[in-house]
């Protein structure tokens, strides 16, 4: 029987993660996948990025994973969010091409050392002699391993539904994984019941794109990774229509035909409340008239569109009905339809902050297994359950936790596993309390370091960064030292900015704190010209101009990290504290958090039982 330190199984955006993670660490790893054609399968929209989740893609890069490497590889088009507003809360997003996607991404891990790919589906997973795992593939095929990090997305016990018809699927044309779910409840796993969507896909000459709004891509742009150098490329356009009245009456009228909203009501799981499907919008949203959807190419060959905005899962001839009266979509070919798609997945509050189980020690769970939706939330995972993984293999008493107040992807993991979830949990930036501290262009700052000491990206890559941190550094304290002078010529230049004139000699940081000021405007006001790069400066200008938010924060981190210092023994009894209530008993026996700042993340315990705990550790200790 052949043996491995890290078994994973699922070829999604976890597993990519996790697999590669763990091989780099120098684990022999399994990556157990049911179609080698579709690792990294795109399975909604093609696109990488956004609110929070572009953050999280950095962050993942900056610990060496592949995600950035992919998107940058396979982008047809970029966007910046949030371009009016502060460069703190600007994130990237990348349209790419699907294919290319998958063919960066199985090319990579097929060259990636300790690293073996093998095509089947995982039957049953076993745990017993000498604490290794044995995993057993529908086609008869044994492995042996001594940590498993199960990422099999949608596919336990998947059940599609189109109208009021359903059947076994993982995705749409791939059968359901049967047997695992069994083996983890077996565990002692709580199974919790989800459901996520997807809507038509279009044949592009069928769309005529006169009738909707133009979206261009934008070329003044970093690319997510370190390890793609500069992008210049050539860019599709993406394109804006929207729902009309007729859309929605039709969709209203076949509601009972909805497996959400029909007398059968067939679908259990909990959809995502931030991605809702057409039906829900109307339905929730009844004085709104019209929705907006964006009509996205898969590739740079364009043979099919996805239309976002209208996941649905009504009756095909509903969708094919309701889809001729959205502008520039009337003749519209669909080729692939909508569906909805109820999976099993973990209440991630059995498991702890390396992602492994409470239950049985090297068992992790990464991806929408733990209650998540989205590509990169599962990408994130999958690289802390990966190094954690092979940590445990290696018995070598570390382990990788990307803290909640340096890492968006430390918030998730921090939230899933002390608050569980009751919906598909989606990162957004109002999750993180420290958002200004965490942003979009200074992760080389937050988490090189923790990088490199676990070896996720070589000496050459941390040297050439960590110049980086020190050019944007050098420029910030020059900002911060030369002065202007509210000469006559100064202010003049001011006003013809509509700026209000200087009184005083001041900094030329302190006039770059001026929102409706960036880099030309200084020039413009100073004639100061610098040499730094358009990555060195955007660095700089952000951190100056948020320079006294973020030191506000730092008081909040100080005061977290303190909590987080505070460990709490293995085996402390909750119940003994007479100043609890029986519920906070129960939740912290439930939860068993490993320190302060995690006990303070559960839903109910209050900073006045916190203090209470405070107490009685410190009794304890003395």
């Amino acid at each position: 029987m052949d043996y491995f330190d890290v078994a994973v199984i699922g070829g999604g955006h976890a597993g990519i993660e996790a697999s590669y993670a763990s091989s780099k660490t120098g684990a022999s790893t399994l990556l157990i996948t049911t179609s080698i054609e579709k690792i990294g399968e795109m399975s909604c929209n093609p696109s990488i990025g956004g609110q929070a989740k572009g953050q999280i893609v950095r962050e993942i890069d900056i610990f060496g994973g592949l995600m950035g490497r992919a998107a940058d590889y396979s982008a047809i088009q970029y966007r910046i969010l949030n371009r009016r507003k502060g460069t703190a809360v600007q994130a990237l997003r990348a349209q790419c091409d699907k294919n290319l996607y998958k063919e960066f991404v199985r090319n990579f891990l097929f060259q990636t050392p300790n690293l073996k790919i093998f095509q089947g589906e995982a039957f049953s997973l076993e745990h017993g002699e000498n604490s290794l795992f044995k995993i057993t593939t529908s086609g008869g095929s044994f492995f042996q391993s001594k940590a498993v990090i199960v990422t099999a997305g949608t596919f336990l016990n998947g059940t599609v539904h189109i109208g009021l018809n359903n059947f076994s699927s993982g995705r749409l044309g791939e059968p359901a994984s049967s047997g695992l779910s069994e083996y983890i409840s077996g565990f002692g796993h709580k199974k919790v019941r989800l459901k996520t969507g997807t809507p038509v896909r279009i044949l592009g000459n069928s769309i005529d794109f006169s009738k909707m709004e133009t979206q261009e891509g934008e070329t003044d742009i970093i690319p997510f990774s370190i390890f793609s150098g500069s992008v210049s490329k050539r860019q599709i356009p993406c394109y804006l229509t929207r729902t009309t009245d007729l859309t929605k009456k039709i969709i209203l009228e076949n509601l009972h035909f909805s497996p959400m909203y029909g007398t059968s009501k067939s679908i259990e799981g909990i959809g995502p409340r931030y991605c809702p499907s057409i039906e829900d919008k109307f339905v929730k949203f009844p004085l709104k008239e019209s929705h907006q959807i964006f009509v996205e190419p898969e590739g740079w060959d364009c043979f099919e569109y996805y239309p976002n905005g209208i996941s649905t899962s009504l009756p095909f001839n509903v969708q094919k009905e309701f889809l001729k009266t959205i502008p520039g979509l009337e003749n519209a070919v669909i080729t692939r339809p909508a569906y909805a798609i109820e999976y099993d997945s973990f209440d991630p509050t059995d498991i702890d902050l390396t992602l492994m189980s409470r239950f049985v020690p090297g068992l992790f769970l990464a991806g929408q297994v733990n209650g998540t939706s989205g590509y990169e939330e599962a990408a994130g995972q999958g690289l802390v359950a990966g190094v954690n993984a092979a940590y445990f293999s290696k018995k070598n008493g570390k382990i990788f936790v990307p803290g909640r107040s340096k890492s968006y992807i430390g918030v998730m993991i921090s939230d899933i596993t002390s608050k569980g979830v009751d919906e598909p949990y989606r990162m957004f930036t109002s999750r993180a309390e420290y958002r200004l501290s965490i942003r979009d262009n200074n992760v080389a700052e937050r988490l090189l370091e923790l990088s490199f000491s676990n070896g996720l990206i070589s000496e050459k890559v941390f040297l050439e960064e960590k110049r980086k941190c020190s050019l944007v550094s050098e420029l910030v304290t020059m900002l911060n030292e030369k002065i202007i002078y509210p000469d006559k010529e100064t202010n003049a230049r001011m006003e013809k900015l509509s700026e209000t004139p200087l009184n005083k000699p001041v900094s030329l940081s302190t006039v770059l704190k001026r929102p409706s000021v960036g880099r030309k405007e200084l020039f413009l006001i100073s004639g100061y010209v610098s040499d730094a790069g358009n990555e060195i400066w955007s660095r700089a200008e952000t951190e100056i101009k948020y320079s006294s938010f973020v030191e506000r924060e730092k008081a909040e981190i100080q005061k977290f990290e303190e909590l987080s210092s505070i460990s709490i023994p293995d085996g402390f009894d909750f119940n003994s504290i007479s100043g609890f209530t029986n519920e906070i008993k129960q939740k912290l026996s439930a939860r068993r958090p490993k320190d302060l700042a995690q006990a303070s993340m559960i839903p109910g315990i209050t900073p006045a039982a916190i203090s209470i705990l405070i107490m009685h550790l410190k009794r304890d200790k003395a």
